[in-house]
């Protein structure tokens, strides 16, 4: 019934605020629901689940919290990490999780009831940077980039089997519309330009 978004304002500094605002999914006023930090992930699952997920940085570290979307009060203590990537499940009961460090090629599975983890490897794969669930939960779609500068969207199976679902030479991610009939990709690139200089 509401879109959840992060606001940051554009002259933000190290310690100033973002906010996370709900707004009515056929328009209205957006709502404040909380203010922290360097909040960069947000997620919720579907219901029946009402898991809420958000994450700030803190130094070297990732905190991820809990939150009431009503009240946006924060129920357990966060989660602490080192620098990740991550995606909730579409039923709220499992995080998959990318440690940002050179090479990897190794996704966490974490849930989010107990804590315990498993070790999805994909193989041939190092290099992996971001995750999200496809609309089944059945797989995963991951970001992977190497140093040369090539990157691929991944369907990844919940047994480690990679396909390849676009090859690009820029930065890929991709999130699946709910029904998972459509992906939304985003691809980023940057310009680079080279003079030559003389008599300086």
């Amino acid at each position: 019934s509401e879109i959840l978004y992060i606001s940051t304002p554009k002259s933000a500094g190290p310690k100033t605020p973002s906010s996370i605002f709900a707004i009515p999914i056929h328009g209205g006023t957006p709502r404040l629901v909380l203010k922290d930090v360097r909040i960069w992930n947000l997620q919720c699952a579907r219901l029946p689940s009402r898991l809420c997920l958000y994450s700030v940085t803190k130094g070297n570290t990732e905190e991820t919290h809990r939150f009431d979307v009503k009240s946006g009060k924060s129920t357990d203590p966060p989660q602490i990490d080192p620098p990740i990537n991550w995606s909730l499940s579409p039923d709220g009961s499992q995080l998959a999780v990318i440690v940002v460090r050179p090479n990897q090629g190794t996704i966490q599975l974490r849930s989010t009831s107990s804590g315990k983890t498993r070790e999805l490897v994909v193989k041939g794969w190092n290099g992996l940077t971001n995750v999200d669930w496809s609309a089944d939960a059945r797989s995963l779609l991951v970001a992977w980039h190497d140093h040369k500068g090539d990157s691929a969207l991944l369907n990844v199976t919940l047994d480690g089997r990679a396909s390849v679902l676009l090859h690009s030479r820029d930065s890929v991610w991709a999130i699946p519309s709910p029904d998972g009939r459509l992906l939304a990709i985003t691809e980023s690139s940057s310009t680079q330009n080279v003079w030559q200089i003389e008599s300086f």
